[in-house]
C-alpha cells in the first residue's frame, strides 16, 4: 500500500525535507543555551533553500522537542509565506482542533486556533 508520502514524492516529484534529519545535524554542537535560535533559524533557512516549492516537510518530531521552545505550527506558518510547504503532521485535526501525536505521548500538544481553512487541512 502507497502512502502519501510516496504519492507525493513518487507522482507530483515533491522533494522530502527531512527536519529531524536536518535539524539534528545543525544542533549536534550547538550549546544547550543556543539551541531554540539555531534551530529555529535552520528550519526557516532550510525551507526557504526549497522555493518554488512546495517543501514536503517528513519527520517533524524534533520540532515538539520541549528543551527547544520552539511553535512548531507558528514556525509552520511563518516559513510558508515565502514557501508552500506541506507537512507529513503526525497527528489529527478534529473540530477545528489541531494536535500532536496522542494525549498519552510526552509532548502531545494542541492547537484550537489554527487560523486553518477545512480545504488546508487532508485526511491521510
Amino acid at each position: 500500500m502507497r502512502t502519501a508520502q510516496d504519492y507525493l514524492m513518487g507522482h507530483q516529484k515533491w522533494q522530502a525535507v527531512s527536519v529531524g534529519g536536518f535539524l539534528s545535524e545543525a544542533l549536534l554542537d550547538i550549546p544547550f543555551k543556543r539551541r531554540q535560535r539555531v534551530a529555529r533559524q535552520s528550519f526557516l533557512e532550510e525551507i526557504r533553500q526549497q522555493v518554488p516549492g512546495p517543501a514536503l516537510c517528513i519527520d517533524i518530531d524534533l520540532l515538539f522537542e520541549p528543551s527547544l521552545a520552539l511553535d512548531p505550527l507558528a514556525l509552520i506558518r511563518e516559513c510558508s509565506r515565502q514557501t508552500p510547504v506541506v507537512v507529513m503532521w503526525p497527528g489529527e485535526y478534529k473540530d477545528k482542533v489541531l494536535s500532536y501525536a496522542v494525549p498519552e505521548h510526552a509532548h502531545y500538544r494542541i492547537w484550537r486556533q489554527t487560523d486553518l481553512c477545512d480545504q488546508c487541512i487532508i485526511p491521510l
